[in-house]
């Protein structure tokens, strides 16, 4: 019993110095962006952001500005307008964690922003900024 105890302690004190047992939380932001994918044109005709044309969005602009990465999702958004009437339209989520809220970030958010407003009719695209506790096991 006393060999087991000592070996347990001696396989604890090996991986803490590896890295394995850190279990240290790190503080960041999880940032979402809530792109919808329905178009309205001047004259009121709706289309879609088809899936090749949110891909091309995502390899000219999301991921040149976070190259360390981030997640996709596919997801469908509801709204009432200010008539009452519900809406829902197919979406895509961006997820990104990033260390801090910094400057950089918002300007980097911001331009993906106002870049898909502008090229696929929106009104507004959604975003979240949460404080987060996180850790990579």
């Amino acid at each position: 019993m006393k060999r087991y105890i000592i070996t347990l302690a001696l396989c604890i004190f090996v991986l803490s110095d590896t890295g394995f047992a850190d279990t240290k939380d790190n503080q960041g932001y999880i940032v979402k962006l809530y792109f919808g994918r329905t178009m309205k044109d001047d004259k009121d005709n709706i289309s879609y952001v088809s899936d090749k044309m949110f891909k091309n969005f995502e390899n000219k602009y999301i991921t040149p500005a976070f190259p360390d990465g981030y997640t996709e999702n596919d997801a469908r958004g509801y709204w009432r307008s200010p008539t009452g009437t519900t809406y829902s339209e197919k979406t895509k989520v961006v997820t990104i964690l990033a260390d801090d809220k910094s400057k950089q970030l918002e300007q980097k958010v911001n331009n993906l922003v106002n870049v898909y407003e502008k090229a696929y009719h929106q009104e507004s695209v959604l975003v979240t900024y949460t404080k987060t506790d996180y850790s990579f096991i």
